[in-house]
C-alpha cells in the first residue's frame, strides 16, 4: 500500500474552532483525559494541565480523522456510519458531535454518511490507491512489470565458458591475439544490442497483438472531461474554455468523475435540459435548479441524485448522450390501392384488364373504302 500524507496549517493550533472543540472535549472525554491539579505559591490553580493538554489531543484527533479520510475515501464522505464512528477513529468520545458542532463534519440521518465538507480542495482522497485506478490501469502495470523482468532476463550477458577457442589459440605475435580479443569484443557488443533490439520490437508487438496502449495522461483526461461536462448544457458549448478556478476545482474531483458512466452524464444533462424548459420554468412551483460547471465538478454525486430521481419519475426514458430522448421512427407502411371495380361496358371492361396487366390485342387498322359509283 502506497505511502499518504496530508496536509496540516502551522496556524491550526490556535483556530477558533480548535479551541472550541477542546472546551466540549473536556467535558465529554472525561473518562479519556485524568485532570490535574497543580499548587503554586499564591493559590491553587485546578485543571490547568487538562486545559492546555486539550488543544494537543484536538489536533491529534483531527490528524488521525482527515487522514483515514484520505485512506478509506475517494471524496471526503463516509457512507453508513454515524458520528460515533468519528469517536473511533479519533479514539476520543465526543470528538463527532465536536467536529460537527464547528462545520468541519456534517452528518445526514437520511443518507447515513458523514461529509468532510471541502475536504477535496486540499486533499487527495485515494490519489495513489488501487481503489482510484481502472482495471485496465492495473493490468497496465502489470504488464510493464512483466516486460521489465523479461527485457532484464532476455538482455543480460550470456554465461562465460570454461574454455575459451580464442584465448586456447597462442601466438608469438601479440597484437595478433590483442586484436582478435577486441574483435571479439565488437562482436559480443553488436549481437547484444541487437538481440536487446529485438527483444524491444518483440515486447512492442506483442503489448500491440493484446490491444494494450500506454496510459491516458492526466492532461488528457482533463481535456476529455471538460468536454464531457460542456456537453451538459447548451449554452456551455458556446464557452468551451474554463478559466483557472473552474480547472482548480476539477483537478482534485477528476478521480471521481471519470468512474463516472455515460449514463449518468447523459441522466444530468437531460435534468439540466428539463429545468431550463417551460414546462419548469413555466410550472406554478418551479424546481430552482443552480448548476454550472464547478458545481458538477464539485458536487457530481448529488445532482446524479436528483437527476437520477427525476428519471424515474420521467418513467426512465432512453437517452442520447446530450440528454435528449431516444425516438423510434415507425416506417409508413402505403396503403394497398383497391382493385378496381369492373362495370358492364367494352370501355370499362378494357380499362379493369390494363389494370390487371393484361396483355390486349392490337387495335386493327381502319381500311379506306371508296363511296361507290353511282
Amino acid at each position: 500500500m502506497p505511502d499518504t500524507w496530508i496536509k496540516l496549517r502551522d496556524d491550526l493550533d490556535t483556530d477558533p474552532r480548535v479551541a472550541c472543540m477542546a472546551t466540549m472535549l473536556a467535558t465529554t472525554a472525561v473518562t479519556y483525559v485524568l485532570p490535574a491539579e497543580v499548587r503554586d505559591l499564591f493559590a491553587t490553580v485546578t485543571k490547568a494541565v487538562t486545559r492546555n493538554a486539550m488543544r494537543d489531543i484536538t489536533l491529534a484527533g483531527l490528524t488521525r480523522v482527515w487522514s483515514h479520510a484520505c485512506r478509506h475515501t475517494t471524496d471526503g464522505i463516509f457512507r453508513h456510519v454515524d458520528l460515533s464512528y468519528l469517536d473511533d477513529l479519533a479514539r476520543i468520545p465526543g470528538f463527532g458531535l465536536a467536529m460537527q458542532t464547528v462545520g468541519w463534519a456534517v452528518h445526514h440521518p437520511e443518507s447515513d454518511s458523514i461529509i468532510l465538507p471541502n475536504f477535496t480542495e486540499h486533499n487527495a482522497p485515494d490519489k495513489n490507491g488501487a481503489r482510484a485506478q481502472t482495471a485496465n490501469a492495473r493490468r497496465q502495470a502489470r504488464y510493464r512489470e512483466a516486460q521489465k523482468a523479461k527485457a532484464a532476463a532476455q538482455a543480460s550477458p550470456p554465461p562465460v565458458n570454461d574454455v575459451n577457442p580464442v584465448n586456447t589459440v597462442t601466438s608469438d605475435r601479440p597484437e595478433v591475439t590483442s586484436r582478435v580479443t577486441q574483435r571479439e569484443k565488437e562482436n559480443n557488443v553488436t549481437s547484444s544490442l541487437s538481440s536487446s533490439s529485438s527483444i524491444s520490437e518483440d515486447s512492442e508487438r506483442e503489448g500491440e497483438s493484446r490491444g494494450e496502449t500506454e496510459p491516458v495522461s492526466e492532461f488528457d483526461q482533463l481535456e476529455g472531461m471538460k468536454a464531457k461536462i460542456n456537453a451538459l448544457s447548451p449554452r456551455w458549448k458556446k464557452f468551451p474554455r474554463w478559466n483557472d478556478a473552474e480547472e482548480h476545482v476539477l483537478r482534485p474531483n477528476l478521480s471521481n468523475l471519470l468512474k463516472a458512466e455515460e449514463q449518468d452524464f447523459a441522466m444530468i444533462a437531460y435534468w439540466l435540459r428539463w429545468a431550463a424548459s417551460p414546462a419548469n420554468t413555466n410550472a406554478k412551483d418551479p424546481v430552482t435548479v443552480t448548476a454550472s460547471r464547478s458545481a458538477i465538478a464539485e458536487r457530481f454525486p448529488d445532482y446524479l441524485e436528483r437527476a437520477t430521481r427525476h428519471w424515474k419519475q420521467t418513467g426512465c426514458p432512453k437517452l442520447n448522450p446530450d440528454g435528449t430522448k431516444v425516438t423510434t421512427v415507425t416506417p409508413k407502411v402505403p396503403k394497398p390501392e383497391p382493385p378496381p371495380v369492373i362495370t358492364a361496358g367494352s370501355a370499362n371492361f378494357t380499362a379493369a384488364l390494363k389494370a390487371f396487366g393484361a396483355d390486349l390485342p392490337p387495335k386493327p387498322a381502319a381500311v379506306a373504302t371508296k363511296p361507290a359509283a353511282a
